[in-house]
């Protein structure tokens, strides 16, 4: 039987048959007042009726127009690591997806030891690989203010924040799947679109996240004249996912892929997009038996016992809440995001020329 997350995403993607059609025609209505909401949303906060927030240092917002996962945590992490490299006091701000808000007190520093069902898992992720200061709050704008107040910060990122309009932002940087793109091209909920495509204009960089795949995907997928005014063909860069080892989840032995007793895996994801996940394992020439998951899905041990003994692959961010697992048969695939010498350039300029 076909799962309701699979299903929409056919509607949103394709392949489709008639009663995916039949679906999208009865959710029209729906996403027109979607659309509608958005508009007018960001009528009133460009016209200030609306009021942002101000900051005393470079705010910059990575975000995506599509529901789903695109790449955004891996790039904060590149940019992040990129900054402090720089020498600059980098703090992050994100909204903590997967947590229960009403049991907890924000802001939230987050540590490097904590728990990403307190945290939120892609919060902690971010906090053990670059060191930077990470604050999650939902009011993002609040988050921001106590990275100032409380570590003198010289830039903050937002991982995930293109929509939250209340925190004022200097830079923006849009995220694209270069795999799924924009889908069917409707806004929700009978499209995959949070907001127009032509939103993407008023961000400073878009960055197309090509994966794992080699070689890249070519940019002239974005020849369309109207697609080209929309993503600023000038400022549009490719960012690549590099893995080429897995992390045993309880004794940190690293092994090259090649290196496992099997071929064939159990592959785990509760991302936004598990199938770039499933994908990337098979480039690297192994035989899955899938296990999608819901976004920020929390994994409990006894879920990954499959009755066999075939070696059981997740991605960091589900391995981060796995945190006494004695099991020496799971492993997860680190991810590195790779982008252009030219881009990191141009951003580290752009962000030390508004440094007051």
């Amino acid at each position: 039987m076909q799962s309701a997350e699979s299903f929409i995403n056919q509607v949103w993607y394709g392949p489709r048959g008639p009663h995916h059609w039949l679906l999208m025609f009865c959710l029209l209505p729906l996403s027109l007042l979607f659309y509608c909401v958005v508009k007018l949303r960001l009528y009133a906060y460009s016209s200030g009726l609306f009021k942002m927030s101000d900051s005393a240092v470079p705010t910059v917002v990575i975000g995506n127009i599509t529901v789903g996962g695109t790449g955004k945590t891996p790039l904060a992490i590149a940019l992040a690591v990129a900054l402090k490299q720089a020498g600059l006091n980098v703090g992050v701000v994100s909204r903590g997806y997967g947590t229960n808000a009403n049991t907890i007190k924000y802001p939230l520093i987050v540590e490097s030891d904590g728990d990403a069902t307190i945290c939120g898992d892609e919060p902690l992720l971010i906090k053990r690989n670059t060191g930077a200061h990470v604050i999650v709050d939902p009011v993002r704008s609040r988050g921001a203010a106590m990275l100032l107040s409380s570590f003198q910060c010289d830039v903050v990122l937002c991982d995930d924040g293109l929509q939250h309009y209340a925190l004022g932002r200097q830079l923006e940087l849009g995220v694209i799947d270069a795999a799924r793109q924009f889908g069917n091209r409707l806004p929700l909920p009978v499209g995959p679109l949070r907001e127009p495509i032509s939103r993407l204009r008023k961000c400073h960089y878009v960055i197309l996240n090509e994966g794992t795949q080699v070689p890249p995907v070519d940019n002239e997928i974005y020849s369309d004249e109207n697609d080209s005014n929309e993503l600023n063909r000038d400022r549009l860069f490719s960012m690549s996912l590099q893995t080429t080892v897995l992390v045993n989840i309880t004794t940190g032995e690293t092994i090259k892929v090649n290196q496992l007793n099997a071929s064939t895996v159990h592959a785990v994801a509760g991302i936004g997009n598990p199938g770039r996940f499933f994908a990337t394992l098979k480039q690297l020439g192994l035989e899955l038996i899938e296990h999608p998951k819901p976004d920020h899905y929390v994994l409990q041990e006894q879920e990954l016992d499959f009755g066999d003994s075939y070696p059981v692959i997740m991605t960091e961010k589900d391995a981060i809440k796995l945190r006494h697992t004695t099991s020496t048969n799971l492993w997860y695939l680190p991810v590195q995001a790779n982008l252009p010498d030219v881009f990191v350039k141009r951003l580290l300029v752009d962000i030390k020329s508004l440094i007051k």
